[in-house]
């Protein structure tokens, strides 16, 4: 694996969104229950944009990972993510 950087001219950015569905209930590892689970996208060299969104004990959980050479305030990308996420619920339960 290497460290190579993304340039804002680099013409070969990519991005890559992997969606892991979890245990529907909570597991318990040495008679403790772990609050949350997470899994991050595979890191190549010159990847743009990782989204990785998994679901444990009913709760999804998301995580991004962004180059600097995409975004300077990868925060706001999580901002606009979750304001997305939460017009679709909304929708969604409107609709049964």
């Amino acid at each position: 694996m290497t460290s190579e950087r993304m340039s804002p001219t680099d013409t070969a950015w990519c991005a890559i969104a992997s969606v892991l569905p979890g245990p529907r209930g909570p597991l318990h590892i040495d008679a403790k229950r772990p609050r949350d689970m997470m899994f991050w996208v595979p890191r190549p060299a010159r990847l743009g944009v990782g989204l990785s969104i998994s679901s444990y004990a009913g709760k999804v959980i998301a995580g991004v990972r962004v180059d600097e050479a995409v975004s300077k305030s990868p925060g706001r990308l999580v901002e606009l993510f979750e304001e997305e996420a939460s017009g679709m619920l909304e929708k969604a339960s409107h609709s049964y």
